[in-house]
Parts: structure tokens; C-alpha cells; sequence
């Protein structure tokens, strides 16, 4: 990974308050600004969205498939998204 290695750690995962998807809080530290790939593989995204810190959709995130998504992340930045979609657990039962 090297010098060019983002360290992101998932610090909340939470239901939106308005009761739409889930809510990844993402604090990045150190370095300088980043392209970070999310995984969740549980998850079959269906969309995720920037949101600002009341959970207000900002943009969307352009680079999602269905168990990742790719995100620019600011050094000290902390990046809230909303995702939406279904387990995927539930989607083969």
C-alpha cells in the first residue's frame, strides 16, 4: 500500500433518521486527498448519496456497482453517505 494508502475506518453505520437507508460516517485520517473504495459485500447497493452532517442529500456517489462504491476523500474530511439496498441474504431467499 505504501504512502499512497488511505486509512478509513467505518465509525458510525446507522438507519437514516427519516427512516431511508443506512448512514456510513467516514472520518479519513492522514495523507492528502484520496480515491477510497467502500465494500459490503452483505449489501446489494441499489444507491448511495452524499449527505450533509443532518443527513440532507448532497450528491450522488458516480462510481457505484453493486457491492462497492468509489468516493474522493479529503485529509481530516469526514464523509457521511447514505446507501440504499438489500442484504444479500434476503435477495436469494
Amino acid at each position: 500500500m505504501g504512502d499512497k494508502a488511505a486509512i478509513l475506518e467505518l465509525e458510525v453505520g446507522k438507519t437514516a433518521e427519516d427512516g431511508t437507508g443506512t448512514i456510513l460516517h467516514h472520518p479519513a485520517i492522514g495523507g492528502s486527498e484520496r480515491t477510497v473504495t467502500v465494500q459490503s459485500p452483505l449489501v446489494q447497493l441499489k444507491k448511495a448519496v452524499q449527505t450533509d452532517v443532518v443527513e440532507r442529500d448532497q450528491q450522488p456517489v458516480p462510481s457505484l456497482s453493486i457491492h462497492n462504491f468509489t468516493i474522493p476523500v479529503q485529509c481530516h474530511e469526514i464523509v457521511a453517505i447514505r446507501i440504499i439496498g438489500t442484504t444479500a441474504v434476503s435477495a436469494h431467499l
